[in-house]
């Protein structure tokens, strides 16, 4: 019975695998497993540019990977069966390094052509494209691995188990490899080019074993071409201005990109993460550039006037702090992301003089800290996306809690300038979930929108009932950007009638908001040679 199976096994069974073959075969049942684990963290990455970083484009991710692996192991079982050997181990996985090779190259037509299909429709297609046919030839090395491994019937168990608990490794080292130190390290054209040259080593380890020539190890040199990272994205857009990236920077939370734009006699720069603006400045005066500063700042001091003290949470740029202290206020401002904290401080010129930085989650400063404020202003995306446990019931009491009497929470959100409820069911929602903790509550578009467009709206939530802003004189601002500021805050947006709010256990902000993300990203985003930069 014990012969039959090591026959069955093919060639190569585990008798017929010399030490170097045993060491490479499980060497390929780690690698491979991490090789997996690393694609569905990177692929996130890949596709953020067109589809953000949101719930659906890792729901994809995952969708992807599983039923890619699925397929693996049927195939492989089969292939398996047939020709169970080390040469065809070495041509799936070879196969699937060539193929992860080639992403870089594919990326960009694939995601725009994949974007006509929405961010749920376009994030599966886009992983499924890329992403589909490698991490179904890594499926397919488990059942390989098992074949050349199994020695008797009675061993089946115990070997499954074993190479099983090694692939498993590989994924969870893997997993943290990538998360934790390549994507924050690396470009992920490198990430992709270095996965690829270690299957492609490996597949040529493989055959060298096989075909007793070493050269075989040659196979790989081909992604060599991608572990030096591209140069830095420049180009010309259709109305003369030079655009060009002066810092990128791979980060826990989203790619970080500083872009300049000149346009004689004008030089603006911005932040982008995740290929979304986070805001800008003018480099000669270093005044903000969007309206959207300036309608969080007239709101907020208009509706507070006698503010002293203020907690903003979200950094970005770092240019709300520097106009804030302008009108004598101080405070702290808090970033989850460190990385964003040295790109203020060192291409926006952020410093700590007035508001101090806490390096930290915004909800878990707003529950622990015993500090107090005038002011609370919530300007925090992770992309275009809205960090949905700041937006609820639960998070706005822990506001209350933080706010002096007569003091204000104020929140930057993007809506569409008059959309429909369903369209505006972010928007809607959330000052309903306001309306249940402050006693008065406002909210305000920008002014003279093209209906339909996405916008930011500002919404004021007062410890004070029945308070109006009150009229008071402003900084000049950025002067191509005062011609937005006419006419803020003369009409309030229409309060919605009672419905739904967010709650911890309830708040499916990403699902609401979709469609508007969506138009957002299209707005927002950086011209493409930038934004896949």
């Amino acid at each position: 019975m014990s012969s039959g199976i090591a026959a069955s096994a093919g060639p190569q069974g585990a008798s017929g695998l010399g030490g170097l073959g045993r060491l490479l075969v499980l060497a390929t049942a780690v690698l491979c497993g991490a090789a997996v684990m690393e694609i569905e963290v990177l692929g996130a990455r890949v596709v953020s540019p067109w589809f953000g970083v949101s719930l659906f484009v890792w729901t994809a991710l995952i969708t992807v990977t599983l039923l890619a692996l699925a397929a693996g192991y049927f195939l492989g079982g089969q292939l398996a069966d047939r020709r169970g050997d080390l040469r065809t181990l070495a041509f799936v996985v070879g196969a699937a390094g060539l193929l992860l090779m080639v992403v870089p190259w594919l990326r960009a037509p694939v995601l725009q052509l994949c974007a006509r299909a929405g961010i749920r429709g376009g994030a599966l297609l886009s992983a499924l494209i890329l992403f589909g046919a490698p991490l179904t030839l890594l499926g397919m090395v488990t059942p390989f691995v098992v074949k050349l491994f199994l020695r008797d019937v009675r061993e089946t168990g115990s070997t499954v188990g074993r190479l099983s608990a090694l692939s498993t490794v590989g994924s969870f080292l893997g997993t943290v490899a990538t998360g934790f130190w390549l994507i924050p390290a690396f470009h992920v054209d490198q990430i992709a080019g270095g996965s690829a040259f270690v299957l492609l080593l490996l597949a040529g380890g493989l055959l060298s074993v096989t075909l007793r020539k070493a050269r075989a190890m040659a196979i790989a040199l081909p992604a060599l071409c991608f572990l030096q990272a591209p140069p830095l994205a420049r180009t010309v857009l259709d109305s003369g201005t030079r655009a060009e990236v002066v810092f990128r920077q791979g980060s826990f939370y989203g790619p970080i990109r500083v872009v300049d734009y000149t346009y004689p006699p004008n030089h603006t720069r911005e932040m982008l993460i995740g290929g979304i603006i986070q805001g800008g400045l003018d480099v000669v005066s270093g005044e903000p550039v969007y309206p959207y500063d300036y309608f969080l700042e007239r709101a907020a001091l208009s509706f507070v006037p006698r503010a002293r003290r203020a907690l903003i949470v979200g950094l970005g740029p770092g240019v709300m702090t520097a106009r804030l202290a302008k009108y004598g206020l101080s405070g702290t401002v808090v970033e989850i992301d460190p990385r964003v904290a040295e790109v203020a401080r060192d291409y926006f010129g952020y410093r700590q003089d007035a508001f101090k930085l806490a390096v930290a989650d915004g909800r878990h400063f707003l529950e622990t800290t015993r500090e107090t404020y005038d002011l609370v202003l919530l300007d925090a995306f992770s992309a275009e996306t809205e960090p949905s446990h700041m937006f609820t019931r639960e998070a706005f009491q822990a506001v209350k809690r933080c706010l002096n009497p007569g003091g204000g929470l104020v929140i930057n959100l993007a809506a569409v300038a008059g959309g429909s409820e369903e369209e505006n069911r972010v928007l809607n929602a959330v000052l309903r979930t306001m309306q249940g903790v402050f006693p008065e509550v406002s909210a305000f578009e920008a002014p003279d929108p093209a209906p339909g467009a996405v916008v930011n709206f500002t919404l004021v939530g007062s410890l004070t009932p029945g308070i109006r802003p009150t009229p008071r004189t402003f900084l000049p601002p950025y002067p191509p950007a005062a011609q937005y500021l006419e006419g803020f805050m003369a009409t309030p947006y229409r309060l919605p009638s009672a419905g739904e709010g967010y709650t911890d256990d309830w708040c499916p902000m990403e699902a609401h908001g979709a469609a508007t993300k969506l138009k957002s990203r299209k707005t927002l985003a950086a011209p493409p040679e930038i934004l896949l930069d």
